[in-house]
């Protein structure tokens, strides 16, 4: 039985040695290059040993699920302010974009936007088993990938933006 293609997984524990006796410049550089090809070819990969803890990702599934378990009109109190000029937030219409350009914006800790958020909603303190359900797939030349997932990974999808970006170069961060 022919073995069954996935997307790339990468271990950033390199970037994260403080051994200065081990350079992990190579190793960086490879990475980056796997990372290249995993945007270009597939639009997706799995990455390990990232330095985010077991905890916190456990608790953002459950907060994430508690939220979407929250009734239509609850779930309404986060939408977005009146205007604003990106969309965020929830919503059940599709707000087209076509056209328009997108990006993404980064706030320091200390930027100043009102917070949108109710104080304290109850509904967040609970907490809530993950379970084990798969599903997601990868669309790649035709054929549908089955992502399976590592324990204590992140899945990053970059979707289209990067992969078969036509006669284009993504360029290596060097960083």
């Amino acid at each position: 039985m022919p073995q069954t293609e996935r997307i790339p997984t990468i271990d950033l524990l390199p970037f994260f040695s403080n051994n200065e006796f081990d350079s992990n410049d190579a190793k960086k550089k490879k990475i980056k290059g796997v990372i290249d090809q995993a945007c270009s070819q597939y639009g997706f990969f799995q990455i390990v040993n990232h330095g985010v803890s077991a905890g916190l990702m456990s608790q953002a599934l459950n907060l994430s699920k508690t939220f979407f378990d929250l009734p239509d009109e609850e779930k309404l109190k986060y939408s977005p302010v009146p205007g604003a000029p990106l969309p965020s937030g929830y919503s059940r219409q599709v707000n087209p974009t076509a056209g328009q350009n997108e990006y993404l914006l980064m706030f320091t800790p200390k930027s100043s936007f009102k917070n949108i958020y109710p104080d304290n909603p109850p509904e967040f303190r609970e907490v809530l088993q993950e379970d084990d359900v798969g599903g997601l797939e990868v669309l790649k030349d035709g054929g549908w990938i089955p992502v399976v997932p590592i324990e204590g990974s992140i899945i990053v999808n970059i979707s289209d933006v990067i992969q078969g970006a036509e006669q284009q170069q993504v360029q290596e961060c060097n960083t």
